[in-house]
């Protein structure tokens, strides 16, 4: 069994993706076009892998999962999209995306540092897609679609 404190920061991980799981699914609702729709339901389903890489490797260590996240955040996004626009909140979401990128995976046991550095290059990607609808460039999310395909 590992420390706890090492499952601690797992399970904030497994916490994050979920809540970030929520507010892809949140903003998907309020999504002016299809396309955005789909690249934000897209995001919000690798969130979710996250978080079930994240839940399988707490139990592997003898964790338990903590309680779900408060909906509050997801709501929140949502309104201030409507708002003051869906460019401001994925310029911010941006911003989250880059910070767990670096945070991810820091003095984290072998198997654990593994699984971030998996998921690093995904939300890395995220944030990236994040950049491009918040300058709302049509060419850039073209590109996106692109690539993604």
């Amino acid at each position: 069994m590992r420390p706890i404190s090492d499952i601690r920061v797992l399970q904030d991980y497994w916490r994050d993706e979920m809540e970030a799981a929520s507010v892809y699914d949140r903003l998907a609702q309020e999504a002016r076009d299809e396309e955005t729709r789909d690249l934000l339901l897209e995001m919000r389903d690798t969130e979710q892998r996250h978080a079930k890489r994240w839940e399988r490797r707490i139990v592997e260590l003898g964790g338990q999962l903590p309680s779900l996240p408060s909906p509050w955040k997801s709501r929140w996004l949502a309104r201030v999209s409507r708002v003051a626009g869906q460019e401001r909140v994925f310029n911010q979401l941006e911003a989250v995306e880059r910070r767990a990128v670096t945070g991810y995976g820091a003095d984290l046991d072998a198997g654990s540092s593994h699984i971030a550095r998996e998921l690093q290059a995904e939300e890395r990607q995220h944030a990236g897609v994040l950049r491009a609808m918040s300058r709302a460039e049509t060419e850039g999310l073209e590109a996106i679609l692109e690539r993604e395909a």
